[in-house]
């Protein structure tokens, strides 16, 4: 048992009212046994480990988080929630938390509150220490990581045999990035790690390490089994919304700002490999932005061509290297129509029918873009070879357009 949750326990008794501590964004961290009685709000939280946006919304509107001392908060009846006490948990200025003790007829009496701020300013100096503690780890992981991913096979040797510990063998890397950072993300490193460190607690990713860049963000899974494709794919919607929500808290974007690209490279057996599966996570990336049919997230092993497209020497993948047919198409199609009707139709494997109905097309606008593509670059499209020229070209240009060193 935690020191945290024995001060918890300690104050329970001795007060006979039912305790817990929120950390600062109001997520359950500790709770007493049952001391005296619970509420419906109380009930949810500890089943949920969470409570209501419009209960935080709430809570946030007391002012709370600006408190020095003990607040009584009212009874709330539609959120099914008694009244309280709540003890701000600091640490000279800074918020830890708060500490939480329901008072349902407003009997508490002096002593009670002093007993129930002395434990609040020993739970702020013990996660104190603990934040220490953390930072300590999070410093030796950070220099880990960086060793995992370097060139030199040796780095990279040491860095997984030190990290094997961690009980796993099959290594995935997952990379997630805003699609226009609006700042260097590593000076949002606290806000990630506060959401990164709370999302390696779930089940299936315990062990599992970050690592913050300046335009992105690296999680790497570590587990005995491989991983099959479902589990990548909760893997990397669960980094995403963990991703887009400290970046949320720490650019103050309420309104989500802008959207979270996440690549997914495939799982490998040894730690030594898992910069082969970091460098497919941030091609997977380049493919989820290049292409809005991928959606936001790429998983590698489902990237189909670009796999191949992007396993071209990167120093050959250049505009010029474009065929001239399909520089002279877009060169013509400054607003990108038929492009990308030809590409969706070639996709579809030229079936009519299908596209029309993929893009709302009536058929005889669709024949109309075809045709004129065909007058623009000199192919004949019911060639199978030059279909297959114009296919690849036009994948090749969207990865050119994404292509984060232009």
């Amino acid at each position: 048992m935690s020191e945290i949750q024995q001060v918890v326990d300690r104050l329970a008794r001795a007060i006979g009212r039912a305790v817990s501590i929120d950390d600062e964004r109001l997520r359950l961290q500790y709770h007493s046994p049952h001391q005296g009685s619970l509420d419906q709000a109380r009930i949810a939280s500890i089943l949920h480990r969470s409570v209501p946006a419009e209960v935080v919304e709430y809570v946030r509107s007391l002012g709370l988080h600006n408190a020095t001392g003990a607040v009584r908060v009212p009874a709330k009846p539609e959120f099914g929630a008694h009244g309280r006490i709540c003890v701000p948990i600091r640490h000279l200025s800074a918020m830890r938390g708060y500490l939480w003790i329901i008072d349902r007829d407003g009997s508490i009496t002096p002593d009670e509150l002093a007993q129930a701020t002395g434990a609040a300013e020993r739970i702020a100096l013990l996660l104190h220490r603990e934040q220490v503690a953390q930072e300590g780890e999070r410093t030796r992981e950070r220099e880990l990581l960086r060793d995992l991913f370097a060139a030199d096979q040796e780095s990279r040797e040491s860095a997984a045999a030190r990290l094997a510990v961690r009980g796993g063998q099959w290594w995935t890397v997952l990379v997630a990035r805003p699609a226009a950072p609006a700042v260097p993300l590593t000076g949002l490193t606290s806000a990630f790690d506060a959401e990164l460190v709370a999302l390696r607690n779930r089940p299936g990713l315990a062990g599992a390490l970050h690592l913050v860049h300046a335009d992105h963000v690296v999680l790497v899974v570590v587990r005995p089994v491989k991983p099959p494709g479902d589990d990548v794919r909760a893997m990397a919607a669960a980094f995403r919304d963990a991703v887009r929500s400290a970046y949320q808290r720490g650019t103050n974007r309420a309104d989500g700002g802008e959207p979270i690209i996440v690549g997914a490279g495939d799982p490998h057996e040894r730690g030594v490999d898992a910069l082969a599966s970091y460098e497919q996570a941030l091609m997977a990336c380049r493919v989820a932005e290049a292409d809005a049919e991928v959606g936001d997230t790429a998983v590698w092993d489902e990237c189909g061509i670009y796999r191949t497209l992007l396993g071209i020497e990167p120093a050959a993948l250049r505009p010029e290297r474009l065929d001239p047919a399909v520089r002279r198409l877009l060169a013509h199609d400054a607003d990108g129509v038929l492009a990308a009707t030809v590409e969706r139709y070639l996709d579809s494997g030229a079936r009519i029918k299908a596209t029309a109905e993929r893009l709302n097309l009536h058929r005889t606008t669709l024949y109309y873009r075809i045709h004129r593509t065909e007058e623009i670059t000199g192919l004949d499209l019911p060639n199978a070879t030059d279909r297959l020229l114009l296919h690849l070209n036009l994948k090749l240009a969207r990865l050119l357009t994404h292509d984060p060193r232009r």
